[in-house]
C-alpha cells in the first residue's frame, strides 16, 4: 500500500469509526450505563443484540466475512484472545444461537440464561442458569472496539487497515444494491400518491407533483451518498 492510498484508507477509517463512536457506542452507553437496571425498561434485550450486532460487524470489517464467520472471527482472533474467559466453544455458540437468534427473531433469549446489568457475576451459573452481565460485557466489547480503532485509525498496523478497507467497500456496495430497492420503493410510492393527488386537489399539474418526486428521490440520494 502507498503513502497516498494508506492516508486516504486512514481518513476513511477515521470517518468510519467516528460514525460508530456516534451511533454504535453513543446507543450501547445510553442502554447499558444511562438506563438503571431495572424489573422493566431496562432496555436489556435491545443492549445485548445490539453488542453481539457490533462484534459482527468488527469481525465483518476485520475479516470480509459474513454473518455467523464475521462473528466467529471476532470472538476467536479478538475477544477470547483478550479475555480467556471466552476460550470456550459452546459459550460461543449460546451467544449466537441461544441470545443473538432468540433476540433476533423473537425478542427473547432462551431458557436458562439470565441478562444482567449488575457489573458482577458475569459467565457464572447461578440456579442452573448462565449468567450475561451487561456491564462486563459491553467494558469488554468496547475495549476490544477501541483498541482497534487506535490501531486502524493512526496507522499502527497497515494489514488491518488495508483489511478493513476493502470489507468496507463491499460493504458501500451492497449498500449501493440495497438503496436502489429503497429508490424503486419510494418512486413507486411517489407515484401513486401524485396520482391520488392530482384527483382530488385542484390547481394541481401532473407535471409538478412529478418534478417534486424526482426532487425527494435526489435528495434522498444524496443525503445516503454523503452519510458515508
Amino acid at each position: 500500500m502507498n503513502k497516498v492510498n494508506q492516508q486516504k484508507d486512514t481518513e476513511d477509517a477515521k470517518h468510519l469509526f467516528d460514525l460508530l463512536d456516534r451511533y454504535l457506542i453513543a446507543d450501547l452507553e445510553m442502554m447499558v450505563n444511562g438506563i438503571p437496571a431495572k424489573p422493566s425498561g431496562g432496555l436489556g434485550y435491545p443492549a445485548i443484540q445490539t453488542i453481539i450486532s457490533g462484534m459482527e460487524l468488527l469481525g465483518m470489517l476485520m475479516s470480509g466475512k459474513k454473518n455467523d464467520e464475521a462473528f466467529r472471527f471476532f470472538w476467536d482472533n479478538y475477544l477470547k484472545k483478550s479475555y480467556p474467559e471466552y476460550n470456550n466453544d459452546h459459550l460461543r455458540k449460546i451467544f449466537r444461537n441461544c441470545i443473538r437468534n432468540g433476540t433476533a427473531h423473537y425478542f427473547l433469549v432462551k431458557p436458562k440464561i439470565l441478562i444482567t446489568k449488575k457489573g458482577k457475576n458475569h459467565l457464572k451459573i447461578s440456579n442452573n442458569s448462565l449468567i450475561i452481565d451487561l456491564k462486563i460485557l459491553y467494558k469488554h466489547f468496547k475495549n476490544i472496539y477501541k483498541q482497534l480503532k487506535d490501531k486502524i485509525t493512526n496507522a499502527k498496523d497497515p494489514k488491518m487497515l488495508n483489511n478493513l478497507s476493502q470489507s468496507f467497500k463491499c460493504l458501500k456496495n451492497n449498500w449501493e444494491v440495497e438503496t436502489s430497492e429503497v429508490d424503486v420503493y419510494i418512486q413507486s410510492i411517489n407515484r401513486e400518491y401524485h396520482q391520488n393527488f392530482d384527483k382530488f386537489i385542484e390547481g394541481s399539474s401532473a407535471s409538478e407533483t412529478t418534478v417534486e418526486g424526482v426532487s425527494a428521490t435526489k435528495f434522498l440520494k444524496n443525503t445516503q451518498k454523503n452519510s458515508w
